[in-house]
């Protein structure tokens, strides 16, 4: 008799889920070198988020990973009849290099509890799959060279003095320590990582 009273006992159980990552690319377009990419990452936990998630971002050679700024998109999520917190996290991603990059599987750590009210905390790392992306280069740049992609980009000169004013057809101006001219070039580009 005890048997079966232990198999209804397990059966009454609350079903409880494990936390879950999803890690996506959030561009449908070509992505060039120098590229700002976003990664989406969700976490998912079967309860409620205590605390912030650390992430242990990989080094990858020719890729610039920065680690999310700012606070995540919450919601929530039923999967398998176990209610799950989402966080979606997104990490920037800029490949200088072009060709074929993968990002390796890495881990985050993170912290929740199974009810509002629990005590206890569970602490539970996470690790992501591998994600591949193909990394263009921009006509011309072939033969190496580090690409800034931008869809703005402004370049400015400064004279002093100002050709024209001081100076008539013909004349040289000599750039040297004490000549009294200099020259300024200013390229100012947005949507770039500073």
């Amino acid at each position: 008799m005890k048997k079966p009273v232990m198999i209804l006992f397990l059966l009454a159980m609350p079903c409880t889920g494990q936390p879950r990552v999803e890690l996506s690319v959030d561009t449908e377009d070509r992505i060039w070198a120098g590229q700002e990419v976003a990664l989406r990452v969700n976490l998912l936990v079967p309860g409620y988020f205590s605390g912030v998630p650390f992430f242990s971002l990989p080094q990858v050679p020719g890729v610039l990973v920065m680690p999310p700024a700012g606070s995540p998109v919450v919601g929530s999520r039923e999967i398998d009849g176990v209610s799950y917190t989402v966080q979606q996290h997104s990490l920037e991603v800029v490949p200088v290099l072009g060709g074929s990059v993968e990002l390796p599987p890495f881990e985050i750590r993170l912290s929740y509890k199974r009810q509002p009210l629990d005590k206890e905390v569970v602490t539970e790392t996470v690790r992501t799959t591998a994600i591949g992306m193909t990394v263009n280069l921009p006509p011309g740049m072939e033969d190496g060279g580090q690409p800034i992609t931008s869809s703005t980009l402004r370049v400015t000169e400064t004279w002093t003095p100002e050709p024209g004013k001081v100076a008539k057809a013909g004349d040289a101006f000599a750039t040297f320590p004490g000549s009294g001219v200099h020259v300024s070039v200013t390229r100012r580009v947005d949507e770039v990582m500073g």
